[in-house]
């Protein structure tokens, strides 16, 4: 029972309430709101603590003398009004009070709630050391729905009875679950018995016989409204594949699609028999090399499972003979190439003739048959217009499946390619390397380039060295030694010579300065076989000539005999 109105205490300050007596003429009451007891996550819930009294009682901040109201959750102090010096009180808990003559109000409001308030909640009115009266214990669980996959139903045998079991999540508040058949109830709804466990379940025991045939039913309540639901029923048969139309010799595959909860098993039957070999592997059917004795029959594909069964048949309906038909020729190609993971892969399956109406297609993925009426896997099966396989979510274990589609004519036609992706593939990395050209040009080598240049520059090397030896060792024939003389002599009586002076060679012509300061005409004109020069032959022209010039200049200067030098 709520006050209409509240005060709430902000600060310490002692207040007074003026009661008739200080006994308690009955305990103390906590109540709280129905569905504040298992509030929405970050929603605002309120405990509200009252109780009559006779007397006079001080509430004040003196913990010794005065009146107080303490709060507890799971036996545990998490709050005092009013508020001891030096305590602290959570920030998402406001605490307030209303003061009356004959009764006595204190709310503890809990702002934001979440799965940390969760727990048993009580109130005890003290005064010092003594309880003067204690509520009762109100229980706050956060609310908690169970997960979308619930409820699951299933069959098992308990006992050796069968059983149909729907099973989910508890929940809070605890969900409620109902078996129904055809539309209706199956006795009581089940509810958890006890706070342990954190699924609940509901069970039907069924037996052998018309009663277990049917659609059943599992519905679950989640507070008060219908969530979802499960549901245990008959297998769904069909057979998408025609058999008209046939040829003799032919070989004929027929598949048989089931649906339905719990999964089924499938039998063949034939009426009457056939006369073809047959080869059967759960739901798919061979007949090998079909004959003529084999036109009219039925073929019955039948599925059942724990709560009945169903089935779907074809007759096979051979061609004349005389009736010749264009045979349909099969192009599958991939038209979706995913680029990476988790991408969807497409695929179209063309035949050719095109015929009115479009005969069926059957895919197949990795040898497994895909069921063009299950839309809960990651297969879309589109029959429309053109027939186009899709395939969602695709990985790296994708790459490289087998997908295979099948026109069901009389010889079905098929026709296989393999799954493309364009993932991003990591390659090996090459060493490249790259010199510097110069400031500001640079291009990359490879490794054979760069060691072609360096033994094209180890032998440009050797041949540099070979031409500055070949050199050196010209210049060392001109003269003999260190500060040795050759001397030649010509028919006109003068004598040239040669020294080697520090690596440097001295030219003398043999000639006085006169004559060399003054050339006569016949001197200018002497023969170039008596030329002193004749006698130098590893000595270039342009030398002599530049030894003529200093020869001539102001700075002439005898030769020095020989016998002076050493």
């Amino acid at each position: 029972m709520a006050p209409g109105s509240y005060i709430a205490l902000h600060t310490l300050v002692a207040l007074t309430f003026v009661l008739t007596s200080v006994q308690l003429a009955k305990s103390l009451t906590l109540d709280v709101e129905d569905e504040d007891r298992f509030p929405v996550p970050n929603s605002e819930v309120r405990l509200t603590c009252s109780g009559h009294y006779d007397g006079i009682l001080t509430f004040s901040g003196n913990p010794q003398t005065g009146g107080r109201v303490v709060w507890t959750k799971d036996r545990q102090r998490v709050a005092e009004w009013p508020k001891p010096a030096g305590t602290e009180t959570p920030s998402k808990y406001e605490l307030s009070a209303e003061p009356s003559s004959s009764m006595f109000f204190a709310d503890l409001v809990i702002h934001s709630v979440d799965a940390t308030d969760n727990g048993v909640y009580k109130c005890r009115l003290k005064r010092g050391q003594t309880v003067l009266g204690t509520s009762n214990e109100e229980r706050l669980t956060v609310e908690q729905r169970p997960a979308s996959q619930y409820p699951v139903c299933s069959v098992r045998t308990l006992e050796n009875k069968r059983t149909f079991i729907c099973e989910s999540e508890r929940g809070s508040p605890p969900v409620t679950l109902q078996w129904l058949k055809d539309g209706q109830p199956l006795g009581p709804s089940s509810e958890p018995e006890d706070d342990s466990g954190d699924f609940v379940q509901a069970r039907l025991l069924v037996a052998d016989g018309e009663s277990s045939r049917g659609r059943f039913e599992c519905s679950l309540t989640f507070r008060g409204q219908l969530s979802r639901s499960c549901f245990l029923d008959r297998p769904i048969v069909t057979i998408p594949i025609t058999t008209s139309g046939l040829s003799i010799g032919e070989d004929l595959v027929i598949v048989c699609v089931t649906s339905g909860n719990p999964e089924s098993t499938v039998d063949w039957n034939f009426r009457p028999n056939l006369h073809s070999s047959v080869r059967k592997e759960g739901h798919m059917l061979t007949i090998k090399n079909l004959s003529s004795s084999d036109n009219g029959t039925q073929i019955i594909c039948e599925g059942h499972n724990a709560v009945g069964s169903n089935q779907a048949s074809r007759v096979i309906t051979l061609r004349p003979l005389e009736t010749t038909v264009q045979p349909i020729t099969v192009q599958l190609e991939q038209t979706e190439i995913p680029t990476s993971v988790d991408e969807q892969a497409q695929f179209k399956c063309i035949a050719t003739p095109a015929r009115f109406p479009a005969p069926l297609c059957v895919w197949q993925y990795n040898g497994h048959f895909v069921d063009s009426l299950n839309t809960t896997d990651r297969f879309l099966v589109e029959d429309r217009s053109e027939h186009v396989l899709s395939v969602s979510g695709v990985s790296t274990l994708d790459v490289g499946a087998s997908v295979t589609c099948r026109i069901m004519v009389g010889y079905q036609p098929n026709a296989e390619v393999f799954l493309q992706a364009s993932f991003p593939q990591t390659t090996k990395a090459t060493i490249q390397i790259t010199p510097k050209l110069g400031s500001s040009t640079s291009e990359t080598w490879s490794l054979s380039t760069l060691m072609g240049y360096i033994i094209g520059g180890l032998m440009c090397l050797v041949l540099v060295g070979i031409c500055c030896w070949v050199s050196l060792k010209a210049k060392t024939l001109l003269c003999a030694k260190q500060d040795t003389k050759n001397v030649r002599k010509n028919g006109t009586g003068a004598n040239a010579s040669c020294t080697n002076v520090n690596d440097d060679f001295v030219v003398d012509l043999g000639m006085p300065p006169e004559q060399i300061a003054r050339p006569t005409r016949a001197a200018k004109v002497v023969d170039e076989e008596e030329s002193v020069y004749q006698d130098l032959e590893d000595v270039s022209r342009q030398r002599q000539i530049n030894e003529y010039q200093r020869l001539i200049s102001n700075d002439w200067n005898p030769p020095v005999p020989v016998s002076s030098q050493r």
